[in-house]
């Protein structure tokens, strides 16, 4: 999104969070209760669009590359 005016120095924060352009992330989640017991599937897919910050250009974000990240997980609980 970039700034309203050009960056006059250095940025400070999270380390490569500057340099994000876009994240989007897709978790779907499925549960199943039966009696005391609780089972879970959890798909997430996350992707973030990393490229050069260009000060010149009130700082946005410009040749971005998507970077993918894809995780299971199950889960299974006792209630009691």
């Amino acid at each position: 999104m970039g700034t309203s005016e050009n960056a006059a120095g250095p940025f400070y924060g999270m380390t490569n969070a500057n340099e994000i352009d876009m994240i989007y992330k897709i978790s779907p989640q499925l549960m199943y209760n039966f009696k005391n017991f609780m089972f879970a599937w959890e798909v997430s897919w996350t992707t973030a669009a990393y490229g050069e910050v260009d000060k010149a250009n009130k700082s946005k974000v410009i040749n971005t590359e998507n970077i993918t990240a894809f995780r299971n997980m199950l889960s299974i609980a006792y209630k009691f």
